[in-house]
């Protein structure tokens, strides 16, 4: 019997989400996400409130950064050997087992800290998969926009996981609502990824390079330039990320002097500069070159950091230039700090999906097909390892100092680092191919 066809992938005009792969994929992304903010913001909030120290706040995102330096650079290597779909049903389903254990047990601080260290160790190679996967399921041509609409996901699932039903099952009285929520969540994800149906196969020939070579990844960003730099860029974002989940909890209650829980109402004007950046960012990938867009991200990105420094001097320069400010923000109830807080999320939003967006697309065009899986592997390690001493350095910082000088020395860090990395790379983006090869069906 004739195997089944692969999935075509046609260069359409319309929306990717016309593509029944895509959008299978696209639902898989934002329901396993949003399961994943939901549960890991969760456990941040039982953390905070059981605790009265930073140190914990960074010992948390510690449990993110370890798993990646121990599994990372296997995992982008298994998830460039392993059949990929079925690959992320399976880990969809570990993850689901993962935090149905928590149904049994207590939500004390060690197991809080064991399931963020299993949940983090099943993304070193859940995540890899996923971006390798997204050249397999639409045109070449339109791999920017691929990724403007798999970050939109990512997105509405943070808005949904984080905004939505973790703070609401939280409000219940038995917090394991919280952990059966997420846990079917990743089922639905893998049901999706299940309808995705058969990719299209890989170039013949792939499976016999060499078995295990997990500097692979770095060994390809090393020999192209344009890679490397964008490689750099998306090191730095998360660098910057990782520390800004450090800062944020504090900067609510020592500077805005309000409760750590209200963390996503205050950030959540972000969303709209991510909505606009992600618009915007496959376009002005196309005049710029998309390396260059996402430097400009990167630095726009660290200004918005350093904005959180200054958001004393920021407040008074908006009062005394726009005089019905005090009006509106009386009319909404917000105090001042806090409305200019609101609004320089908003860039930061902006800048944070061009760097995203314009450094996983020079990665996804430029990367052998073999190597993807391994280069935003190395990605990851690298991030991770970066943002180990930062992150234990602002967590013990913000202990000791005024939060806004640890924020403004963040910037200048990720400044520095924008710097050093347009140096070492350069933005040339070669034409892309308009199709993606189709061979034999591949799972």
């Amino acid at each position: 019997m004739n195997a089944p066809a692969p999935v075509a992938i046609p260069a359409t005009r319309y929306g990717l989400l016309s593509l029944p792969v895509f959008r299978n994929y696209w639902l898989a992304r934002l329901l396993g996400q949003a399961g994943q903010g939901a549960l890991l913001y969760g456990l941040l909030i039982l953390i905070v409130d059981r605790t009265d120290k930073s140190i914990y706040g960074s010992l948390f995102v510690v449990c993110s950064i370890i798993p990646s330096l121990i599994f990372g650079l296997f995992g982008g290597w298994l998830a460039d050997r392993l059949p990929q779909r079925a690959f992320l049903i399976l880990l969809d389903v570990v993850r689901a087992v993962i935090v149905a254990l928590m149904l049994r047990a207590s939500a004390d601080l060690v197991t809080i800290f064991a399931v963020t260290l299993g949940i983090w160790t099943v993304h070193q190679f859940y995540s890899p998969t996923e971006s390798a996967i997204l050249a397999r399921i639409v045109p070449a041509s339109r791999l920017a926009e691929a990724n403007s609409r798999a970050n939109l996901a990512l997105i509405l699932a943070q808005v949904l996981g984080m905004v939505m039903l973790a703070p609401l099952l939280l409000m219940l009285p038995d917090e394991r609502v919280l952990f059966g929520v997420s846990a079917a969540l990743y089922l639905s994800a893998a049901w999706f990824h299940l309808k995705m149906g058969r990719l299209t196969a890989l170039e013949a020939g792939l499976s016999q390079r060499p078995p295990l070579a997990l500097r692979r990844g770095w060994q390809v960003a090393r020999a192209d330039r344009p890679i490397f730099g964008a490689l750099l860029n998306a090191v730095l974002i998360g660098v910057g990320m990782s520390t800004l989940i450090v800062i944020v909890p504090h900067f609510l209650v020592n500077v805005l002097d309000t409760d750590a829980n209200n963390t996503v109402f205050v950030f959540a004007p972000a969303v709209i500069g991510l909505t606009i950046g992600l618009q915007l960012a496959p376009l002005l990938g196309r005049m710029l070159g998309h390396g260059r867009v996402a430097t400009i991200g990167l630095f726009g990105f660290a200004l918005a950091i350093a904005a959180l420094g200054l958001v004393d001097q920021i407040t008074v320069a908006l009062h005394e230039s726009i005089a019905t400010l005090p009006r509106v923000e009386d009319t909404l109830g917000l105090q001042a700090l806090t409305a200019t807080t609101m609004l320089i999320s908003i860039p930061a939003g902006f800048c944070s999906a061009l760097t995203s967006v314009g450094s996983r697309t020079v990665m996804l065009q430029r990367a052998p097909e073999d190597v993807r899986g391994q280069l935003f592997a190395t990605e990851s390690t690298l991030g991770r390892a970066i943002a180990l001493v930062p992150t234990l350095g602002v967590g013990l910082a913000v202990d000791l100092l005024d939060v806004r000088p640890v924020a403004l020395l963040v910037a200048v860090l990720l400044i520095i680092g924008a710097i050093v990395g347009r140096r070492l790379g350069v933005h040339a983006d070669d034409p892309a191919p308009e199709t993606v090869p189709v061979g034999s069906a591949s799972t």
